[in-house]
């Protein structure tokens, strides 16, 4: 399916709902990209906001239900879903992180939605850190612009692919980690667990230290050397 069709008729789809009633917890997985994009702090997401998000912007209306010029917390949930519902029917490759389309890792990166990644901004990925002068190129001005971003995330992928053929599949937890903690808090929920299935059956085991229901840095590496060690 046509990812363009499959995004169109989604939202077409929503707009014909109203927003249903949200615990409080249901929202925990968009208040990261819902604050970002909240630069009044008035607890809602206005037109100019929405300009950080082309796929938001374009699709507004269908999804600001009370005709308010702005979509509370309960319609940027809809509008996500519906984004993400399209993206799976169109066959968007994101499950194992690899493949995730770099629009969705540079928006998740750029917290400021300035449209570019700066220093403090690319600390969430450390192989990007590392090498960041080496992709500020055009023009070098202490941030990276989408086209410099979608290069080093080719090369890194790149690297990646080599890496883990030259060590059998024994990829750096660091970069597993990474791809697997989608809304980039440092932590992996068992939401993110579910695109490592292995992960998600044994997620209680290794949600130790704290056990609060997300998994660390330190617990995830806990549990890939435990799964790496058992295939062994």
């Amino acid at each position: 399916m046509d990812l363009k069709y499959a995004i169109g008729a989604a939202f077409a789809a929503g707009a014909l709902l109203a927003p249903p009633v949200m615990a409080q917890n249901a929202y925990s997985g968009i208040e990261p990209q819902f604050y970002a994009l909240d630069k009044n702090n008035d607890g809602a997401i206005d037109q100019t906001e929405a300009q950080a998000r082309p796929w938001l912007q374009k699709n507004f209306s269908q999804f600001d239900y009370d005709r308010n010029g702005k979509l509370g917390k309960d319609e940027f949930l809809a509008a996500w879903n519906a984004r993400n519902g399209a993206r799976a029917n169109a066959g968007t490759p994101s499950a194992a992180g690899s493949t995730r389309p770099a629009d969705d890792v540079f928006e998740n990166i750029d917290k400021n939605n300035d449209g570019n990644i700066d220093a403090t901004e690319a600390q969430v990925r450390p192989w990007l850190q590392r090498n960041f002068s080496q992709y500020d190129t055009n023009p070098v001005d202490g941030k990276l612009n989408k086209t410099e971003f979608t290069a080093a995330l080719s090369a890194q992928r790149a690297a990646l692919g080599s890496t883990s053929s030259a060590a059998g599949g024994t990829r750096p937890a660091d970069d597993v980690f990474e791809n697997l903690d989608k809304n980039n808090d440092g932590n992996i929920d068992t939401t993110e667990a579910q695109a490592r299935p292995w992960l998600q059956r044994n997620f209680s085991q290794y949600d130790t230290n704290p056990v609060d229901g997300k998994l660390n840095k330190t617990e995830f590496t806990a549990a890939l050397a435990a799964q790496r060690a058992a295939r062994r």
